[in-house]
C-alpha cells in the first residue's frame, strides 16, 4: 500500500490497511478506539466483503529479503485459501518492507504492518492484536510451509476439536519418540515442552491456536527477553487451558524449518554478545520456573512436583551452556558463572537420574563442573 493513499498521516506512523474481513463493529472499534492509541493511521479499503478467515498467518520480517519470496509463496499455494497473511515489517532496512507492500498488493488475504524495530516477540504481538482468525499460527520469513500446511493444521484440530493442532518442523524428522500421531492432554503437553524428544516442543512454527483461548486469556509473547521467548508463550497458553482439553499431534512435517549459518547465536563472536544472549536464555527459564511455581498451584500434589522438576532441569541443562560460554571467555569470576554453577550443582543428582534427559546432556553437565573450559 503507498503512503499517499492514508487519510492521515501523523508522528511518521507507518500506515496499514484494515482487514476487510474484520466484523463491522469489531473494526469500527479497532479502527476508533485501538489503533488511534497506537499512532497507527488507517486506510478502509471501499465495497470490501465481511469476511471471518478461518486461520490468521503471522510472519514478523526483518532483514529477509533474500528468503522472503519463497515464503510468500508457498502461502500463496495453500490448498487452504481462507485464510489472513500478516507480514510484520519490524523496521527492516533492507528490501523486506517493499516485498512485503507487494505481496498485499498482488493478493488481497495479505496485510502489512509496518513499524520500528522492536523485536520478534513485539511484532508477533503487533500482528495478535490485528488478526480476526478463528485459528491464528506462525510462520517465520525465512521458512516455507507445504501447500497442505493450514488444511492439515486445521483439520487435525477440528477433528479432535483441539486447543492446539501441532505437528513437526521438517528437521526434527529424527528427533522424537513419537511414531504415530497422538492426542495429549493439557498436562501431557506441557511436560512435552521441555523434552526434546517427545512432540510438541517450545517452537512457535508447526502449531495452530484457538485464537478466542489466546484473546481470553490475553496471551502475548514476552518482549523482557529475546530468547525462548516461544517456550514462555505456549507455557502461558497451556496452563490457561483445562486439563482436559486436547492438544493433537502429527509426525506428517509439512513446515520447512531453515537453519542459516547467520543465524543469531552463531554470530555472536565477543564475551558481552555471548554473555548478553545467554543471559537471556537464563532470564527466560527463570520466568518459565516462576510461572510454573504458579500453576503448579492447581496441581495435584505429584503432578507439581513433576513439572517443578522438569523446569528445574530445563534450566539447569541451560546453564552448562552458560558455563561453557562464559568460562570459554574467562569470565568464571562473574556473578553469573557463580549463579549458574550454584544452580547446576544444586539439581545434578535428580538430573542425573532424570530418563528424560538426553545421557549427552547428562555428560556436559558433570564435565563442564570438572573441567569448565571442555
Amino acid at each position: 500500500m503507498q503512503k499517499d493513499e492514508a487519510v492521515s498521516h501523523e508522528n511518521d506512523a507507518e500506515i496499514f490497511v484494515l482487514p476487510h474481513f474484520a466484523a463491522e463493529k469489531t473494526a469500527r472499534w479497532f479502527a476508533d478506539d485501538v489503533l488511534p492509541k497506537s499512532g497507527v493511521s488507517v486506510v478502509e479499503p471501499q465495497q470490501r466483503r465481511i469476511i471471518v478467515p478461518k486461520v490468521s498467518v503471522i510472519v514478523p520480517v526483518y532483514q529477509a529479503e533474500k528468503y522472503l519470496p519463497a515464503c510468500i509463496k508457498s502461502l500463496k499455494e495453500q490448498s487452504l485459501s481462507d485464510f489472513e497473511a500478516w507480514l510484520v515489517d519490524d523496521g527492516s532496512t533492507d528490501n523486506s518492507g517493499a516485498l512485503c507492500d507487494e505481496a498485499a498488493k498482488s493478493d488481497e488475504r495479505f496485510r502489512v504492518i509496518h513499524q520500528k524495530n522492536a523485536g520478534v516477540s513485539a511484532a508477533r504481538n503487533a500482528a495478535l492484536n490485528a488478526g480476526t482468525g478463528e485459528y491464528f499460527c506462525f510462520v517465520d520469513a525465512d521458512d516455507t510451509v507445504d501447500s497442505d500446511y493450514l488444511e492439515l493444521l486445521v483439520k487435525n484440530a477440528q477433528r479432535e476439536n483441539a486447543v492446539l493442532s501441532a505437528c513437526l518442523l521438517y528437521r526434527e524428522k529424527r528427533n522424537t519418540a513419537l511414531e504415530a500421531d497422538t492426542v495429549f492432554n493439557r498436562n501431557q503437553a506441557l511436560f512435552s515442552l521441555l523434552d526434546d524428544r517427545r512432540g510438541i516442543r517450545g517452537f512457535a512454527g508447526g502449531k495452530l491456536y484457538r485464537t478466542d483461548r489466546m484473546r481470553k486469556n490475553s496471551i502475548r509473547f514476552c518482549e523482557k527477553t529475546t530468547l525462548l521467548e516461544d517456550l514462555l508463550f505456549h507455557f502461558d497458553y497451556l496452563s490457561q487451558c483445562a486439563e482436559g482439553d486436547k492438544i493433537v499431534f502429527t509426525t506428517e512435517e509439512p513446515y520447512r524449518y531453515i537453519s542459516h549459518d547467520e543465524s543469531a547465536l552463531t554470530q555472536r563472536d565477543t564475551a558481552n554478545e555471548y554473555k548478553e544472549s545467554w543471559n537471556h536464555t537464563i532470564r527466560s527459564a527463570d520466568m518459565l520456573i516462576e510461572r510454573a511455581e504458579r500453576f503448579t498451584k492447581t496441581l495435584d500434589k505429584k503432578t507439581a512436583v513433576q513439572l517443578m522438576r522438569t523446569v528445574h532441569h530445563f534450566k539447569a541443562v541451560q546453564c552448562v551452556t552458560q558455563l561453557r560460554i562464559l568460562a570459554r571467555h574467562n569470565r568464571m569470576d562473574t556473578v553469573e558463572y557463580k549463579n549458574c554453577r550454584r544452580f547446576l550443582l544444586r539439581h545434578l543428582v535428580s538430573l542425573l537420574f532424570d530418563k528424560k534427559i538426553a545421557l549427552r546432556k547428562k555428560v556436559g553437565a558433570v564435565a563442564v563442573l570438572i573441567i569448565p573450559k571442555i
